[in-house]
């Protein structure tokens, strides 16, 4: 039966062809809705999965990491003193213009760390300093109006290479190293600096205030715990685990913004164009072999076989457009990711438009399947 199904498939190669190609563009549009929103929702959350910190402070009722207030940078003290707390350092943010090489400005989001000192290293932990470095490190930002870009970054900002001088909201600031892989989700790119600089340039905020406190928990204590403990002693903030704040950050743009729908949207028309390519293709070459379907009930085939033929076109025809889906959104996602578009494919994913391929093609055979089951076997001999 399996034979009769791939000969059938085949027979109108014309047919088939078009087949193959909505399945494809089908699953290629799948593909890149559900990469591209996960690459998205990476970027927005980027900041906080990146650090090990246990717990972050932010503002009272921040919605994610690009829209939180400032806050009374005191506060560290209390969370150092509170028990259970390990470690714990500040981290400021703020919205910035930076002067472009040809002239103009472009916004900017203004990131300070506490930087190691030059040549310690580190610990292999993050508090929120860059990584993924192709020139410099996270302490070259140490002595003096230093700041950090990245590639992607650096494109949008006129081309700006280490070693060149710029400006940062009226301060002359010096390139100091440069990164790979670090963007945000707005279309601001990220400039790091020393927490002095940053705090320096984004002096609106307050000399005495600071945007986010990151806090590590000692062994035996768990962020949930340490996030009880904290939230005591801390008035008109929000202690969050970082697993609480990066979901934060996620729901509010997938759903506030209305990111999330879009994409759903999008992925849905995706699946209905290639569920109506697929039904119409199956269900015009049912009824072209209506009579072979008959003469096979006369034969003696069972209702099993001949469904058996039709699922095994329609798992064939999605076998195939997943395999040449899979070919083809891994060159449109290099070309997006060139173009400054996120997308982000996991294993999990293959797997699930694998399944979606599937589903849409065997539920586009169901009207087919039923045609072919109704036949009556006597027609084959009617003249």
């Amino acid at each position: 039966m399996a034979l009769v199904a791939v000969r059938n498939l085949l027979h109108d190669k014309v047919r088939f062809l078009i087949t193959l190609g909505g399945i494809t563009v089908a699953i290629v549009l799948i593909f890149l809705q559900g990469g591209m929103y996960l690459g998205f929702m990476r970027n927005a959350a980027g900041m906080i999965d990146r650090t090990d910190a246990d717990v972050w402070v932010v503002s009272r009722n921040s919605p994610n990491f690009d829209w939180s207030r400032p806050f009374p940078e005191r506060y560290v003290n209390k969370v150092r003193s509170t028990p259970g707390v390990a470690e714990a350092k500040t981290l400021i943010f703020g919205w910035g213009f930076l002067r472009l090489p040809g002239g103009g400005t472009e916004q900017v989001e203004i990131i300070g760390y506490h930087p190691p000192l030059s040549g310690a290293g580190t610990d292999g932990s993050s508090w929120g300093e860059p990584s993924g470095f192709v020139q410099g490190d996270a302490s070259s930002v140490l002595g003096g109006d230093r700041i950090i870009l990245d590639e992607s970054g650096s494109r949008k900002l006129g081309g700006l290479l280490v070693g060149d001088k710029t400006e940062v909201m009226g301060h002359e600031v010096r390139v100091a190293a440069m990164t790979r892989g670090i963007r945000s989700l707005t279309t601001a790119p990220y400039v790091f600096a020393s927490y002095p600089t940053a705090k320096k340039l984004v002096s609106y905020l307050g000399e005495s205030n600071t945007v986010f406190i990151l806090a590590r928990a000692e062994p035996g204590v768990s962020p949930g715990e340490l996030k009880r403990r904290l939230a005591g002693r801390l008035p008109n903030v929000d202690v969050l685990t970082r697993s609480e704040y990066s979901r934060r950050t996620r729901l509010y743009w997938t759903i506030q913004t209305g990111m999330g729908f879009g994409f759903l949207m999008m992925t849905f028309l995706a699946f209905v164009v290639g569920l109506a390519i697929v039904g119409q293709t199956v269900y015009a070459a049912t009824m072209e072999h209506l009579r072979e379907y008959a003469t096979l009930k006369a034969l003696g085939a069972t209702d099993a076989e001949v469904r058996t033929i039709l699922w095994t076109q329609a798992a064939a025809s999605a076998l195939l457009g997943y395999l040449f889906g899979v070919m083809g959104v891994w060159w449109v996602a290099r070309g997006l990711e060139g173009l400054g578009m996120p997308v982000l494919i996991p294993g999990w994913l293959y797997v699930g438009v694998f399944c979606i391929g599937f589903v849409l093609c065997l539920g586009a055979s169901v009207i087919s399947v039923r045609k072919a089951l109704s036949l009556d076997p006597a027609m084959v001999f009617r003249v």
